[in-house]
């Protein structure tokens, strides 16, 4: 099923207003499962998803610059349109000043759903915004706690 941009912003709104999203800063310590030199600056997340994360999704691409467009602006400016689609679950901002590069770690409801995301609308418009060629995709399994 594709992103529809507005339908998107509009439900992210609506878990918004009724206290379903929270969107918190992050301080300098190191995450686990962030690549290294990467420090997490903001998360987004569902306060009770409809279902256990299934997808890992992470997100690179380099900048020509760390500025405060895409250090504050982008990533405030961009909650509603991924925040809102069907299957999200989180998203964790990450940095590496050193090397003007971005990750985004998300947790997704399904690799279907982390995939749609990837060749929707906010996809191309990452490969727009970043260096030519320096976008990376990796969908990873989550697994179950109660299979583990």
């Amino acid at each position: 099923m594709p992103l529809r941009p507005i339908a998107d912003f509009l439900r992210y709104h609506a878990r918004f207003f009724t206290g379903k999203v929270k969107i918190s800063p992050r301080g300098q310590a190191a995450l686990p499962g962030a690549p290294a030199g990467y420090r997490p600056f903001l998360t987004v997340a569902r306060k009770s998803p409809t279902a256990s994360p299934a997808a890992a999704l992470r997100v690179t691409f380099r900048v020509h610059k760390v500025n405060f467009w895409q250090r504050t602006l982008l990533p405030y400016g961009s909650i509603p349109f991924f925040a809102g689609a069907p299957g999200f679950i989180s998203k964790t901002y990450l940095v590496n000043p050193q090397q003007s590069s971005f990750c985004g770690l998300y947790q997704w409801e399904s690799a279907q759903a982390a995939q749609t995301y990837i060749e929707s609308y906010q996809g191309r418009f990452m490969r727009r915004n970043a260096l030519p060629g320096s976008v990376s995709f990796e969908i990873q399994p989550i697994a179950d706690k109660d299979e583990a």
